[in-house]
């Protein structure tokens, strides 16, 4: 017995882990002082599709809700480091498609893979075949519009690289979705660890076997019930499903794998626990953030930005007897996200001094304040270079003044276009941008036009 134990302790520290590593008494193997684990974890990417307000099919009152629900947990509690959201009329089957495909050229080997769906589900006995429902699935049983069957999911996930995947699907008949598990682990032991994060997982637990589920899902309550009380630091889809099982008496859950991708016998994804959740008490979730640390996360991104800029005495392109001091401007967006970058729409005021040459006869000096609005899109940072676009269309306040005491001053309003292009720096906060801005004023006489260098400071809230 002592030999044995020698040799377990030898063999951990060849992996890299430690002794310290203990069974727990639910199969749940935990690593004190927040040490990490024994082997290479890559991003943990989250997809969740769920859809209540169906274009045809019946409307159900709790996918969505339940969804938001298990992701806030999801993000707040466990280390989450790409989130995919797809939502009632996001989720059409062109939408689950697209974003398939992306993962597929996105997600690297050494990566983890979570997909939740929730909504209805359908299986055609005629050919045995199950079908997750999009939101814009036709109800003609011959036509199957838009109907995406669990084969076809099958062949997608098959091609994605992670080494780690997991779905969970409270639908209707989804236990077609799977290829039922041979066994679970009755107890954990040092190795399990290693050896079921070691091996390829496509994984599967489903709300039901081939039967209808009710609407107001047990399935999900137990989930966000486990999600939401574990204390240790990795949690595994044995112990998950055991402890859901348990809960749920309106249909039976099932664990499986995905057949034909590639799943090996005894592996296990696992979910990793904040540092700090395993010492909270317990109490209900706060409302999801996104995390400071995981600047990775911009699906939801901050709506809301201002930004002060400069610029230099631009290149006159027009009116050439004009000359100017630098240009002043501030400016407040609210931003729309998207997995592709931010899209800004906001408003943009500034000054500017302009004067003329003193050679010419009644030279004169123009102090001019811009009021436009802006459209502007920024590719998402994330601590990395990021291209800025934008487009400001308003008027210019413009005071002109002569050098004759005889002319009077005049007050002017005229039209102003300045489209922008730049490139930076930007994080999930703040961002500094130095590009050009071109400036067009429609002076009665002389329009101005010029081209001006000009630096952007950012800070969204």
């Amino acid at each position: 017995m002592h030999l044995r134990r020698i040799l377990r302790f030898i063999v951990l520290l060849a992996l890299g882990s430690t002794p310290a590593i203990a069974e727990t008494g639910r199969g749940i193997i935990t690593a004190p002082e927040g040490r990490p684990v024994p082997f290479a974890v890559g991003r943990q990417y989250l997809v969740v599709i769920a859809v209540s307000n169906y274009q045809q099919w019946t409307p159900l009152a709790s996918p969505v809700k339940d969804a938001r629900e298990i992701k806030d947990i999801l993000v707040s509690r466990y280390r989450i480091d790409r989130l995919y959201e797809l939502y009632d009329e996001q989720a059409t089957k062109a939408n689950i498609l697209r974003l398939l495909v992306k993962l597929q050229q996105e997600i690297e080997i050494d990566d983890s893979l979570l997909i939740l769906y929730s909504g209805h589900g359908h299986l055609d006995r005629n050919s045995s075949t199950g079908f997750w429902i999009p939101v814009n699935a036709g109800t003609e049983a011959y036509e199957q519009q838009n109907w995406l069957p669990h084969i076809q999911l099958r062949g997608l996930l098959a091609n994605v690289k992670a080494t780690h995947l997991f779905v969970i699907s409270d639908s209707c008949f989804a236990g077609d979705l799977i290829q039922a598990t041979r066994s679970l682990p009755d107890t954990a032991n040092p190795d399990y660890l290693q050896k079921a994060y070691s091996h390829v997982c496509r994984q599967v637990l489903t709300s039901g076997a081939t039967e209808a589920v009710p609407d107001v899902s047990d399935f999900a309550l137990q989930l966000k019930s486990i999600l939401k009380r574990n204390r240790n630091p990795y949690l595994d889809t044995f112990t998950l499903y055991n402890d859901i099982r348990l809960g749920v008496s309106s249909s039976v859950p099932l664990l499986g794998s995905l057949a034909g991708t590639g799943h090996q016998e005894g592996a296990s994804f696992l979910l990793f626990l904040q540092p700090g959740m395993d010492q909270s008490p317990e109490e209900s979730v706060p409302p999801a953030v996104e995390p400071g640390r995981r600047e990775a996360i911009w699906k939801r991104a901050d709506h809301f930005s201002g930004a002060v800029g400069a610029g230099f005495p631009p290149i006159a392109l027009a009116a050439p007897e004009l000359e100017s001091a630098p240009i002043l401007w501030c400016s407040a967006h609210y931003n729309l996200c998207r997995d592709w970058g931010t899209l800004g729409i906001g408003l943009l005021v500034g000054a500017m001094w302009f004067s003329s040459s003193p050679d010419i006869a009644n030279s004169y000096g123009i102090v001019s304040y811009p009021v436009a609005l802006e459209l502007r899109y920024q590719t998402r940072g994330g601590r990395n270079p990021c291209l800025s676009a934008g487009l400001a269309a308003g008027a210019a306040l413009s005071w002109i003044t002569f050098s004759d005491p005889a002319l009077e001053e005049v007050a002017v309003a005229k039209p102003l276009l300045m489209p922008s292009l730049g490139i930076g720096w930007a994080s999930r906060h703040f961002g500094i941008v130095a590009g050009a801005r071109f400036l067009l004023i429609f002076f009665d006489n002389n329009p101005f036009a010029g081209l001006s260098p000009e630096i952007r400071m950012e800070y969204a809230f």
